[in-house]
């Protein structure tokens, strides 16, 4: 038995189904379920009852998830003493890192974030666009670079980077020819494009109900790019952001600027608004605004 499959289990607990809680850790199902599988076999007993709805918990699971829950603050509780003992900083907070964010920034400057976040006592974690924003919110996330724009009723929060949706298309479809195209153009357009737990999705839905029309949404994904170069139909049209799929050439496909003010996406460093972050917390704010512009607070968007 590891720690990583308890956690595995008390995500999939907590979600109610292998694939979301493969979202929420940035895994696969399949992983997620041959994890628990295992569990099952060490324990002698099943952990869930699998149901085309999802899974619940059998009588020994709701037994082996109390259990789970006190093993894992007992870890972390371990660590915490082993860094006093050893020297290393406290952890003092979480940041959470949306999957889309290593592609804007570049791999360096991400790796530069997460070394910064380290050196002050903090944890990192992989996420996605909505639960970046849940658990800042619950306070499980203390800080979260994520995908916007963000409520700022809710968040404090400071435009990264910022630009257009963008339509992923093929060189037999009639917008590869395109210089731009607007939300309009997208009206009875086959529609493949992130899941609703990313921004895009809503931002999709949101600008295309402004000017009249549901966008035909066909097929979600969390690899949008793979997905729409796979896919037999080449007349579909992905829809991902252009900060993202504008920066590389790909064979026989490129990405379309989808020109609209009113829906842009942005990449956002956010804290629950309110909050009084503690002085590490505060200063690695500070660090990775620097980080991604040097040139000071006047070139953040």
């Amino acid at each position: 038995m590891n720690t990583a499959a308890l956690t595995y289990f008390l995500e999939t607990c907590r979600c109610g189904s292998f694939s979301e809680a493969a979202e929420r850790l940035y895994l696969s199902p399949q992983g997620i379920s041959k994890a628990v599988r295992t569990l099952e076999e060490e324990l002698g007993c099943p952990l869930f009852l699998r149901t085309p709805g999802g899974v619940r918990l059998t009588e020994q699971g709701v037994l082996v998830r109390t259990y789970a829950q006190r093993i894992m603050e007992e870890v972390n509780q371990m660590q915490e003493e082993l860094n006093r003992i050893w020297g290393t900083p406290v952890h003092r907070g979480c940041l959470g890192i949306t999957m889309g964010a290593s592609e804007v920034l570049g791999r360096e400057k991400l790796f530069q974030i997460q070394r910064m976040a380290s050196q002050a006592g903090m944890s990192w974690v992989d996420s996605v666009d909505l639960l970046c924003e849940e658990e800042v919110l619950s306070g499980t996330y203390d800080l979260a670079i994520t995908a916007g724009p963000v409520d700022r009723n809710k968040f404090s929060a400071k435009t990264l980077y910022k630009g257009n949706l963008c339509a992923f298309v093929h060189r037999s479809h009639p917008f590869y020819r395109r210089e731009s195209i607007t939300y309009s153009d997208l009206k009875g357009q086959r529609i493949i494009t992130t899941n609703s737990k990313f921004r895009t999705y809503h931002q999709l839905v949101d600008a295309c109900r402004h000017y009249g029309f549901e966008p035909k949404i066909i097929a979600t994904t969390i690899t949008l790019r793979d997905t729409c170069r796979s896919y037999p139909d080449k007349t579909v049209i992905g829809i991902s952001t252009y900060l993202i799929l504008g920066k590389i050439n790909y064979q026989d496909f490129r990405a379309v600027p989808i020109v609209d003010e009113n829906y842009c996406w942005e990449l956002v460093l956010i804290a629950k608004k309110g909050k009084r972050l503690s002085d590490a917390q505060t200063g690695l704010y500070k660090r990775i605004l620097t980080c991604i512009h040097p040139e000071g607070p006047a070139a953040l968007l």
